[in-house]
């Protein structure tokens, strides 16, 4: 889907009153959106899953959800047409699709990846920090995430420097946002044809392994380690 420029939404579920590491498939998916629901006053709803505040070494891809929507008391439909209040992440993942429409009406050009970091980074925040495990990014806020949007279409086309995307992967690293983190340590290496025996491609590596390591993943951390010491025995 993401190769065809299709951006996937999911609802985390709602198994949230069981506790921690609750996302059910295929919102637990690294590749998918995943949407939490909150009530009236921007709680998580009990019901709405979220992972545990660290992965540790389970290849469960990232913290999930990714971001919050209003799920709790939403007006819709019966199966016989009646309308009727129901709560659930799948009555918040549509306000956040909504959403994304509206971007794309602003900016028919953008990426996954654009609409993904729009998202997140115009969310209102509601944990105890930038991502957290029950809530994500944040609150969907559509006028700042279109705005956003608009912004992006009259901006020039530009490509980001080695120094720049290190910037941003310790940005995101500090936000607890190991998608991104991941995302511009990757273009790091691939900026500079892969040359690991390169300083900036070395320190990615190593801010790569320190970002797992606050993750609990310590085979990865380990992984990224080994493959530094083979370059510097």
């Amino acid at each position: 889907l993401h190769a065809r420029n299709v951006f996937a939404v999911f609802s985390a579920a709602n198994n949230g009153a069981q506790g921690e590491d609750s996302v059910g498939s295929p919102g637990v998916l690294s590749e998918s959106f995943t949407i939490g629901a909150v009530g009236i006053e921007e709680k998580r709803w009990n019901d709405s899953s979220y992972s545990a505040p660290k992965l540790g070494n389970r290849p469960r891809g990232f913290l999930k959800p990714d971001l919050m929507g209003p799920g709790v008391d939403t007006l819709s439909l019966s199966g016989l047409n009646h309308p009727r209040r129901i709560s659930g992440t799948s009555m918040a993942t549509p306000h956040v699709v909504g959403v994304v429409a509206l971007m794309l009406e602003a900016n028919p050009r953008l990426t996954v990846k654009e609409i993904r970091e729009v998202l997140e980074d115009s969310a209102v925040v509601l944990g105890d920090r930038w991502k957290s495990s029950e809530y994500g990014a944040g609150l969907a806020n559509a006028f700042h995430a279109v705005t956003r949007a608009r912004a992006l279409a009259a901006a020039p086309d530009h490509t980001p420097t080695v120094d720049e995307l290190l910037a941003q992967g310790d940005a995101a690293v500090q936000a607890n946002n190991l998608p991104r983190a991941l995302d511009r340590y990757i273009a790091v290496i691939n900026t500079i044809r892969g040359d690991l025996s390169a300083e900036p491609a070395q320190r990615a590596m190593c801010s790569l392994s320190l970002a797992y390591a606050q993750q609990g993943n310590y085979r990865a951390t380990a992984s990224g380690l080994r493959k530094l010491l083979e370059l510097h025995p």
